[in-house]
């Protein structure tokens, strides 16, 4: 299926719509999902694929998959995972691998629901910004909904993105009256 286009005012040129990416800093909106030009119409955008990454790195946390979630994860000393609950940094392969071993071992299980995101290209780096829910799920009882934010830097080796840097933030839970 081919993308809508529209001449982006960013560059300059005809550039495909995504229906759940934009490029935009009104933080007010962020809830309804809009569309966006995020780049230039082809079949293999870099944009395309760091988002086929980002939505890769959610099925294999929905499915609690250990080995498809780090072979999404860069081999570099520096890779690291900042999760929301706390600023913790689980820097490293070892590290990182034993934070999602020890969530995925837990009764709950987590996924995402974007309605925003947006990625920023500079050779082989790549920034984005993933605003949406997280659907926590435990055994006997309601899903909870959290409003989620998942920033992230990846790095292309070998022709893939890998993620080298995820920070999770979630909006703090309402206090007690």
């Amino acid at each position: 299926m081919r993308r809508p286009e529209r001449v982006c005012p960013y560059l300059g040129r005809r550039a495909a719509v995504f229906p759940d990416a934009r490029l935009h800093s009104d933080m007010r909106r962020l809830r309804q999902p809009t569309s966006s030009i995020v780049h230039p119409v082809n079949e293999r955008s870099p944009v395309r694929d760091v988002l086929g990454a980002i939505d890769e790195f959610g099925d294999a946390l929905a499915a609690q998959d250990i080995d498809a979630t780090l072979a999404l994860l860069a081999a570099d000393a520096d890779v690291t995972v900042i999760p929301s609950e706390g600023v913790d940094a689980h820097r490293g392969p070892a590290a990182v691998e034993a934070f999602f071993r020890r969530i995925y071992a837990a009764p709950q299980r987590y996924s995402w629901r974007w309605h925003d995101r947006w990625v920023r290209i500079d050779g082989p780096w790549a920034s984005f910004v993933a605003v949406g829910d997280e659907l926590v799920d435990v055994p006997s009882a309601d899903q909870r909904v959290i409003p989620y934010c998942l920033t992230g830097t990846l790095l292309r080796r070998e022709g893939r993105w890998r993620f080298v840097l995820l920070h999770g933030s979630e909006e703090p839970a309402a206090p007690s009256v």
